[in-house]
Protein backbone atom coordinates (compact mmCIF):
# COMPACT_ATOMS: atom_id res chain seq x y z
CA UNK A 1 0.00 0.00 0.00
CA UNK A 2 1.42 3.39 -1.17
CA UNK A 3 1.32 6.54 0.91
CA UNK A 4 -1.40 8.31 -1.10
CA UNK A 5 -3.66 4.78 -0.25
CA UNK A 6 -3.20 5.14 2.92
CA UNK A 7 -4.06 8.81 3.34
CA UNK A 8 -7.43 7.78 1.10
CA UNK A 9 -8.22 4.75 3.47
CA UNK A 10 -8.01 7.26 6.16
CA UNK A 11 -9.33 9.96 5.52
CA UNK A 12 -12.58 8.58 3.39
CA UNK A 13 -12.94 5.33 5.98
CA UNK A 14 -11.29 5.52 8.97
CA UNK A 15 -11.83 9.17 10.23
CA UNK A 16 -15.84 9.51 9.39
CA UNK A 17 -16.55 6.12 10.51
CA UNK A 18 -14.78 6.62 13.99
CA UNK A 19 -15.46 10.23 14.17
CA UNK A 20 -11.90 11.72 14.76
CA UNK A 21 -11.26 15.00 16.15
CA UNK A 22 -8.30 17.07 14.63
CA UNK A 23 -5.91 15.94 18.05
CA UNK A 24 -6.61 12.34 17.11
CA UNK A 25 -6.27 12.66 13.75
CA UNK A 26 -2.84 14.30 14.03
CA UNK A 27 -1.50 11.31 16.15
CA UNK A 28 -3.02 8.84 14.32
CA UNK A 29 -0.59 9.97 11.04
CA UNK A 30 2.59 10.48 13.13
CA UNK A 31 1.20 6.65 13.88
CA UNK A 32 1.05 5.89 10.30
CA UNK A 33 4.29 7.73 9.78
CA UNK A 34 6.03 5.54 11.80
CA UNK A 35 4.65 2.31 10.96
CA UNK A 36 2.97 2.00 7.46
CA UNK A 37 5.02 4.54 5.64
CA UNK A 38 8.33 2.53 6.49
CA UNK A 39 6.45 -0.72 5.66
CA UNK A 40 5.69 -1.48 9.52
CA UNK A 41 2.65 -2.86 10.48
CA UNK A 42 3.22 -2.20 13.92
CA UNK A 43 6.23 -0.48 16.45
CA UNK A 44 6.73 0.33 19.52
CA UNK A 45 6.95 4.29 19.75
CA UNK A 46 7.93 6.29 22.82
CA UNK A 47 5.79 9.24 24.16
CA UNK A 48 8.14 11.87 24.17
CA UNK A 49 8.90 11.59 20.50
CA UNK A 50 5.09 11.79 19.57
CA UNK A 51 4.81 14.69 21.86
CA UNK A 52 7.84 16.19 20.30
CA UNK A 53 6.39 15.77 16.53
CA UNK A 54 2.97 16.79 17.42
CA UNK A 55 3.29 19.64 19.62
CA UNK A 56 1.35 18.16 22.00
CA UNK A 57 2.07 17.52 25.99
CA UNK A 58 2.66 14.01 27.06
CA UNK A 59 -0.56 13.96 28.72
CA UNK A 60 -2.59 14.63 25.82
CA UNK A 61 -0.57 12.04 23.61
CA UNK A 62 -1.42 9.61 26.52
CA UNK A 63 -5.56 10.62 26.58
CA UNK A 64 -4.88 10.58 22.55
CA UNK A 65 -3.60 7.26 22.28
CA UNK A 66 -6.37 6.02 24.74
CA UNK A 67 -9.05 7.31 22.70
CA UNK A 68 -7.58 6.04 19.41
CA UNK A 69 -7.49 2.26 21.03
CA UNK A 70 -10.91 2.39 22.33
CA UNK A 71 -12.08 3.42 19.12
CA UNK A 72 -10.66 0.92 17.87
CA UNK A 73 -8.05 2.44 15.28
CA UNK A 74 -5.28 0.46 17.46
CA UNK A 75 -5.43 -3.31 17.43
CA UNK A 76 -3.33 -3.00 20.95
CA UNK A 77 -1.79 -0.50 23.31
CA UNK A 78 0.68 -0.21 26.37
CA UNK A 79 1.25 3.06 27.56
CA UNK A 80 4.77 3.18 29.13
CA UNK A 81 5.95 6.62 31.06
CA UNK A 82 8.09 8.75 29.47
CA UNK A 83 12.14 7.85 29.04
CA UNK A 84 13.81 10.15 31.62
Amino acid sequence: MDFAEIIRDAEDRLFPNRALDVWERALYYQLIRRTHVDGLSGAVVPIDPLSKTSGMSTTKVREILRSLHDKGCMSSMNVLGSAT
